[in-house]
């Protein structure tokens, strides 16, 4: 965990959850794309992804 101190005040800053620092890139990546279309784009690739992890974990258990 980041901190940084803000008058005198010491203020921890966590990173960004995984899901808004991708659609901040994604945005940051093309000119016409709408947020609300890339927020959910990357939020339909994290949870295949999440899935396919997880059936792979219970896969290695049997």
């Amino acid at each position: 965990m980041r901190r940084r101190t803000t008058g005198g005040l010491l203020v921890a800053m966590t990173a960004p959850h995984p899901l808004v620092r991708f659609t901040n890139e994604l945005m940051a990546l093309t000119d016409d794309l709408d947020q609300t279309v890339a927020a959910d784009f990357v939020r339909r690739v994290y949870e295949a992804g999440r899935e396919d992890g997880e059936r792979r974990a219970q896969e290695g258990r049997e």
